[in-house]
Order: structure tokens, then sequence, then C-alpha cells
């Protein structure tokens, strides 16, 4: 999607909401942590595919079994980068670029295909599924994470609030794949397909850390064009108040995972 080429031409957009998500959770097992937990980690090779700043193996570094061979992939230069910055020199990790849709391997490679908080980028999901399908040995399993579609409308009502000029696209393509509609896609794909739910809350009490997720939306937004120079101490003054009065505290942030199996 064209929002992709701004959005992902460094890592600070997608670290700026990591963080965020990372410091006002109040689920005690942290996303990545959860997620890790739910891999078949018995098996040997792994396709991470939209790895982006590889936050889910960073958190997990010593718990990754001595066996397994990790492939991080991504479309983005940047998150490319990034990945042979951290892993680079790791010799259970193989780093290319490669977009979902096309993938660059033989069929049967994998035994695991992870595609975490990425789909609703793609421009043809049922066509990227299938082509994790292809790389899957028989037996293989895909897991697929998203957002429930809603999970963000309280927050990005807040900001809204601020100046109703703003114009958020960031809720559009999560529409795509998410809670609601995943299964189904899923399905439609793979033999058998499981969903789980991952609880949480944001309890947000510091501003800066809205003010740079919000600012991380360019590309996905008009934010930037708005919410400039003075402007930006103003929305953090703004967001403060909300702060203090609560607003911005047990805002939902539900997200899901498909397990997705070949039998």
């Amino acid at each position: 999607m064209k929002q992709n080429l701004t959005q992902y031409a460094t890592t600070e957009n997608l670290k700026a909401r990591i963080t965020l998500h990372r410091e006002s959770s109040t689920n005690p097992v942290g996303f990545y942590h959860w997620v890790f937990d739910k891999l078949e980690l018995n098996r040997k090779r792994i396709l991470d595919v939209g790895c982006g700043t590889c936050a889910l193996w960073r958190e997990n570094i010593d718990r990754i079994p001595a066996h397994c061979h990790i492939t991080l992939a991504d479309s983005s230069d940047a998150m490319v980068a990034e990945a042979k910055a951290q892993f680079g020199n790791d010799t259970r990790f193989t780093i290319t670029q490669a977009d979902m849709q096309s993938l660059p391997f033989e069929d049967e490679q994998f035994d695991v295909v992870i595609s975490n908080h990425m789909l609703f980028h793609v421009s043809d999901i049922p066509g990227a599924l299938w082509e994790a399908r292809r790389v899957l040995k028989a037996k293989g399993v895909s897991y697929a994470t998203a957002s429930d579609q809603h999970v963000l409308q309280t927050l990005y009502g807040i900001i809204k609030d601020f100046d109703d000029r703003i114009d958020i696209r960031l809720k559009t393509p999560h529409k795509r794949f998410n809670r609601h509609n995943g299964l189904g896609i899923m399905e439609d794909v793979f033999d058998e397909v499981e969903m789980l739910i991952y609880e949480n809350h944001l309890e947000i009490t510091e501003a800066d850390l809205l003010v740079d997720y919000v600012l991380s939306l360019v590309g996905v937004s008009n934010i930037t064009e708005i919410i400039e120079g003075e402007r930006v101490s103003e929305f953090k003054q703004y967001l403060e108040g909300i702060i203090a009065k609560e607003r911005a505290s047990h805002i939902p942030n539900r997200s899901v995972m498909f397990i997705s199996r070949l039998i």
C-alpha cells in the first residue's frame, strides 16, 4: 500500500507505536511474550515475514531454542537494515528482503510462518496467505496476529477532539484484516484455524508517549500537517489535561492470533 513508502521509510514510526503499547499495557504478560509462548518451536525452520523491528525476537532472545533457524523478511529497506543490525552476526538468523505476496523461497521450506500485525498492509491478503501456505511444509503452521478493528476508537476520538480537521486513515487499513473478518479469510486458505484473543488495555500516564505515537502516523494521517511547530507543545498540554482527567485511562487494546494449520 502506498502509505508504507512514507510510514516505513525508517524504523522510528513503528518504534514509537511499539513503545506506547509496551509502556502503557496493563496485561502483565507482554504482547511479544504472549505471541512467543504460542509458537510451536519444537519445529526447526521458521519464517517471520514483515518482521519489522524484530521486537518478537529481541524480547525473547534468551528463550529461542538452539535448534531453531529463523528467516527474518521484510519489504522495507529500513526494517531489513534494522534486522541486520540486531541479528546479522547471529547464526540462528537469516535476513532477507521480501514481499509476502511473492516470497523468494521454494515450496515447502518452512515449518512455521509468522505474520505479526502486518497483513492489513498487504494489497492482496489472500494471495499473500496462499504464498505462506506454499512455503509451509506438510503439517506446517501459520501464526498471524491482528488488532481488534475498534480497539483504538477511544484514542482516535481524543486526538480528533483536539482538532477536528485531523483525519486518521490508519483506521481504514485495519478494517481489511482484524478480529472480525480474519477468521474467514484464514479459513479460505488453511485447513484448520483457531483464533486466540490477547486481552489488554492501555493506561497512558505520560503525554510524551502519546505525542510521539500521534506524530508517528505520518503517511497514514494528516496529523503532521496540522500539529507542527508550536502546536506540538499545545497538543502536549491538551493531552496532559486529558490524562489528568483520566480520559486516557483504560483504553481497550485487544489483539488476536490466528493459528492456521495444514493437515
